[in-house]
């Protein structure tokens, strides 16, 4: 990055400027998972989900803190991210020490002959993730200018808060349908699943069709009197929160997989996604700009969401797709009905609490639309969701 990137942007910024942000950016990444990430997942596995959020609240929140602070003593930027380096680093390291005394992990005596099933197929998938994830910003980055990129950014930094919340309600899943999987319970786990994925369906449907009407006036706001770029772009907004959205469906099957080990049975749809991105993007970003790199990852996300959606349904829980099938046509439909009584609605919004109130209308309408249309469609779901509280406990 430090040898190539400078030369991408040379019209924009001084080489030794963007070495150095650089090199200090990469400091906090090579810590995650240098030091923290083996035992983040520990955590994970044994469902300690809560201690992990309880250290990266209170490091964010010290970050948040201190670049304020800075920002409004006018610092320099390579100062403010150095400093935030320094703090963040702290998440991993504290991570790493949580386990090692608490479980009393010591690495010197391992043996290191454990092998990892299907690791290579796994290494695969996430190189195709990590393509599939960043290709855009990268496209946009080379063929674009930096002003498209900081639109980019808004969009995504929004976005990236929003799936962070949503993947909350992830929290813990992974580990409790490995465990059915490795007893072979699979008649449990399907049922489980199915009560989840309704709960975890109608969550998100609620979180992302008031994210779809929401994001807009936000931005309008965030960027009031910035005129470097055009930040409003209703089409680039609507194209990329659904794409997240779609993304956001696929993640529990994929757990799933994951839980089930079928890493080598899955690999060819990741690698067709990061394709479908690669060729989509670039064959419509010169045309439509941002527009085009959302489609790309639109299009890629939604061929591998149900792909990976019939391979669960079918392979790993042995029953039928028509399942998902009907939720999915459910959440159209309701994104449908949501949308017409949003319009309908025709708030103003000119400051924040215009805002706070119009998210507030649009919340409560589509939580009403999704909460009765489920109970209404799924009747035996409430007394679902009070037997899986029952066992769980």
């Amino acid at each position: 990055m430090c040898v190539l990137f400078p030369f991408i942007i040379s019209n924009n910024f001084d080489k030794l400027f963007t070495i150095s942000l650089v090199l200090i950016i990469s400091i906090s990444i090579f810590s995650e998972y240098f030091f923290g990430m083996t035992y983040k997942l520990y955590l994970q596995v044994r469902g300690k989900i809560y201690v992990i959020s309880i250290i990266q609240t209170s490091i964010l929140l010290i970050n948040t803190i201190v670049t304020v602070i800075l920002v409004k003593l006018n610092t320099n930027i390579q100062i403010v991210k150095l400093v935030s380096v320094f703090i963040l680093v702290m998440r991993p390291i504290a991570q790493n020490l949580y386990v090692k005394k608490k479980y009393n992990i010591s690495l010197k005596n391992n043996s290191g002959n454990y092998a990892i099933k299907q690791k290579w197929d796994a290494f695969m998938q996430h190189i195709a993730y990590v393509i599939h994830t960043n290709i855009d910003m990268i496209l946009i980055t080379i063929f674009m200018n930096v002003k498209e990129v900081s639109v980019y950014s808004i969009y995504l930094l929004i976005l990236n808060s929003i799936s962070n919340f949503s993947i909350s309600f992830l929290g813990g899943t992974d580990a409790i349908f490995g465990d059915m999987v490795a007893k072979n319970d699979y008649n449990r786990l399907n049922s489980r699943f199915k009560t989840f994925i309704n709960i975890y369906f109608s969550i998100i449907s609620i979180i992302f069709s008031a994210t779809l009407f929401l994001i807009l006036p936000f931005i309008k706001l965030y960027t009031k009197g910035i005129t470097d770029a055009n930040y409003i772009r209703p089409l680039f907004s609507y194209i990329i929160v659904i794409a997240t959205f779609i993304y956001l469906l696929k993640r529990p099957f994929y757990d799933l997989v994951k839980a089930a080990g079928h890493f080598k049975e899955t690999k060819k749809g990741a690698v067709i996604e990061a394709l479908l991105n690669l060729i989509i993007s670039v064959a419509l970003i010169f045309k439509f700009g941002l527009v085009g790199a959302a489609i790309g990852t639109l299009i890629s996300t939604f061929i591998r969401t149900i792909e990976i959606m019939y391979y669960t349904m079918v392979h790993i829980l042995k029953d039928k797709f028509n399942y998902i099938i009907k939720r999915l046509v459910l959440i159209i439909i309701d994104f449908i009905i949501i949308s017409i009584l949003v319009f309908l609605i025709n708030y103003n919004v000119n400051n924040y609490i215009d805002w706070i109130i119009y998210a507030l209308l649009v919340t409560i309408i589509s939580a009403l639309i999704i909460i009765i249309s489920n109970i209404f469609i799924n009747n035996n779901l409430l007394k679902e969701i009070k037997k899986m509280r029952k066992t769980s406990n």
